[in-house]
Parts: C-alpha cells; sequence; structure tokens
C-alpha cells in the first residue's frame, strides 16, 4: 500500500535551538484512495497543507520534497521539490506544486527520510509524518529512527495517520513510539487539520526540554503532565521542545506503556524561566519489555503481527521486529502467520524484565 507523507520540522542536533520546517510530501498512487467522508486523500492533503502554510513561521525556513510523484514502481523517485526559502516564498510556491502533483508511484520513506537530513546540514528543527500507509520499498523506517536514537540525533517525528487500516496503524504506531510521540489518527481533512494544530502547538523557540534516563544511566523517552495546584496545564514529552508558559509546576513523568499506561511516574518540582530553555534531567524506572523471534525449521523468518490479551481482553499489540514496554503482569501472546500456523504463549513480566517470544 503506497502513502501520503508529509514530514514537518526534521530536528537533528540535540534539543535543537531552531525549528526549520521541511515537508516530505508523498505523491503515490494510493493517495487517489476515498477517505471514510468520500473526500480524495489527495484533496484533503492539498487543502489542509496550503493551509498550513499559509500560517505565522517566525524565524523559519521552510522547504518541500516529494516522492512517488514521477514514476511508478520507482524506489528513487524522491526530489527535493522547494529548497530552503522564506515562509512567504514558500507560501507563493507550495500552492502550484501541490495543484499539479499527480499521485502515481511508490513509498520510499527510508529513502526520502535520510534525504531529509543531507538537505538539513547544521539546519534544526523538528518532524510531522503524514502517512495513509507504509514504506513500500523494502526498507524499514522505525528501525532507521532507532538508529537515529543510538547515533543521539535528535528526533522529533510527529506521526499522523491518514485513513489508515489497522496493520497500517500499527506500523504508523511504531514510527512515534521510536520517536517517543503520540500517534495521532485522522480520517478527514478535518481531523488532520486538527492533528497538525496539535502538535504545531508544541512548537516554540522557548520551552522545557526533559532528558530521561534509567538507573544505569540508558536514555529513556518518558513522557507526562505538568500540573499547577492538582490542575493538569500541559502533557509534555521527552522528544520535543514542550512550549509552557514560564511558571513553578509539578513534573510527572513515566514511560507509556503499550497498556497506555505512565510506568511508576516519579514527581518533582521544576521552574520554567522565560528566558532560556529549562531543561530538566529526571531519573525513572524502566518498565518490562517485550519483543519476539519466529522460528521455521531451525531459521529465524519473518513473522506477523502479535496481539497481548490479559483475562481475554486484547489490550495492546505491536509488530514482531519490535522491542516495546508494558506493564507488569502475565500475558497471552497470540498470532497468526497463515491459517496453519495461529500461535500462542503465555508470560509473565517482573519490573525491568526483558523477555523475547520465540
Amino acid at each position: 500500500m503506497t502513502s501520503l507523507l508529509l514530514c514537518l520540522l526534521l530536528s537533528l542536533p540535540l534539543f535543537a535551538g531552531e525549528n526549520d520546517v521541511y515537508i516530505i510530501f508523498d505523491g503515490s498512487g494510493s493517495m487517489w484512495q476515498e477517505l471514510p467522508t468520500g473526500e480524495y486523500k489527495i484533496s484533503a492533503a492539498r487543502s489542509v497543507l496550503q493551509k498550513f502554510a499559509a500560517q505565522e513561521f517566525n524565524g523559519q525556513e521552510l522547504a518541500m520534497r516529494a516522492y512517488g510523484h514521477r514514476r511508478k514502481n520507482d524506489c528513487s523517485d524522491t526530489e527535493l521539490v522547494l529548497p530552503w526559502q522564506s515562509p512567504a516564498r514558500f507560501k507563493e510556491q507550495i500552492g502550484s506544486f501541490l495543484s499539479n502533483v499527480n499521485p502515481t508511484g511508490r513509498t520510499p520513506i527510508s529513502r526520502s527520510l535520510k534525504a531529509a537530513l543531507k538537505d538539513f546540514g547544521d539546519r534544526e528543527g523538528s518532524i510531522i509524518l503524514i502517512s495513509d500507509g507504509i514504506e513500500t520499498c523494502d526498507e524499514d523506517p522505525c528501525e532507521l529512527l532507532k538508529l537515529w536514537r543510538k547515533k543521539n540525533i535528535r528526533i522529533s517525528v510527529h506521526v499522523v495517520g491518514l485513513g489508515l487500516d489497522e496493520k497500517s496503524k500499527a506500523a504508523m504506531q511504531c514510527l512515534a513510539d521510536a520517536a517517543g510521540t503520540t500517534y495521532r489518527d485522522a480520517n478527514s481533512a478535518e481531523e488532520l487539520t486538527k492533528g497538525l494544530k496539535e502538535i504545531r502547538e508544541k512548537i516554540g523557540s522557548i520551552g522545557l526540554k526533559i532528558i530521561g534516563k534509567d538507573a544505569e544511566g540508558e536514555q529513556l523517552w518518558p513522557e507526562g503532565l505538568l500540573l499547577q495546584n492538582g490542575d493538569v496545564k500541559y502533557n509534555v514529552t521527552s522528544s520535543a521542545r514542550n512550549a509552557v508558559e514560564p511558571g513553578t509546576y509539578q513534573l510527572e513523568v513515566g514511560i507509556r506503556t503499550r497498556n497506555g499506561n505512565l510506568y511508576q511516574p516519579i514527581t518533582k518540582q521544576i521552574t520554567v524561566v522565560d528566558d532560556k530553555d529549562t531543561v530538566v534531567e529526571v531519573t525513572i524506572p524502566r518498565p518490562p519489555s517485550v519483543r519476539a523471534k519466529f522460528i521455521d525449521r531451525g531459521e529465524a523468518v519473518k513473522g506477523a503481527l502479535i496481539f497481548a490479551y490479559q483475562a481475554g481482553k486484547e489490550v495492546f499489540r505491536f509488530r514482531w521486529k519490535d522491542e516495546v514496554f508494558l506493564d507488569e503482569g502475565s500475558y497471552e501472546f497470540r498470532t497468526e502467520v497463515n491459517s496453519a500456523n495461529a500461535l500462542s504463549l503465555e508470560e509473565a513480566f517482573k519490573a525491568g524484565e526483558s523477555k523475547e517470544l520465540v
């Protein structure tokens, strides 16, 4: 399945000081499919992107790369269509491109992200990724983002799925997990606009930055809340600059497990100042984790989507190649590689325990 990819704001160095905006637009063939509202995905993307480009981008420059827009079945079809320029100039030019683009080809997400990294040079920013499908060029963008983390490349990737099926949602959830951000789903132009607005509000030149580590000093990516007098003021994450008003807050953060819970969150009083970024370091407990390996006749092979159950109820799902955090407790893991291989395993997890399902 091909996809729409909109990437905005690629953040290269740790805790970038600027937020230049870089759009990677997917012109692949599936953009001619309809959303549940009856509108074409390409039509929704055109209108929302033009409105997004019309916003104020104070002190920022923008650029745009497109892929899958020129040739069928060509994973090398990725092109920088609008080089770095002022917001005013970008707003003038993006309309022409969007009006003439004809969704055609495949979905080289990983290749386009690698090209974007080079296009940024020493610039700084963040990413917004909107996709109506998954990588179709035999590369794994989740593994790419994990590699960037290991190399201390600060990536702030905000993921919005556009009219995705369940399998594709799991793949896009993987990207959000790798980036430490919240996955958002959109099934209309209105929901796409809302998702981008929520993400846009998180971008600011001065705010709060959170660095998370476990007891051994290994980097983790917590999220949580800022509270004042017991009232929630902001949702915060360690994967991006959090734009917040100056003041004194109670910070409550932990690792978000696949069960949807913050694992043993810690609390800390902090003060956010108004003349520079406030950096807060926190040591947090590491939750249990799970990954899977599929064996056929003694050889490791590609697997299928895995479903985790407790008391007969599905609590989360994950791709076989990913390692995910989960709450302590006992689980039944189910997967079906094909009609002859409906598999099930039961495992119990304690604090900090990491297991591989085979």
